[in-house]
């Protein structure tokens, strides 16, 4: 067996790490605009001769 020179997997390593903090990022981006399209297809508040019902998200903003 040979060994893996430990430059090669220091880079493999950061590579590895940039690509799956650009992915988390993308994810980010696509959950803040399906919250944004929810909170537009829903109605913020329901009135009647009784009640006001608000309706607020129940996920934490980042």
């Amino acid at each position: 067996n040979k060994l893996i020179p430990q430059q090669l997997i220091t880079e493999a390593a950061l590579a590895l790490c940039t690509k799956l903090k650009n992915e988390l990022e993308e994810t980010r981006v696509r959950l803040r605009v399906a919250e944004n399209e929810l909170a537009k297809s829903r109605p913020t508040y329901t009135m009647s001769k009784y009640r006001t019902r608000y309706y607020e998200s129940t996920l934490p903003v980042a």
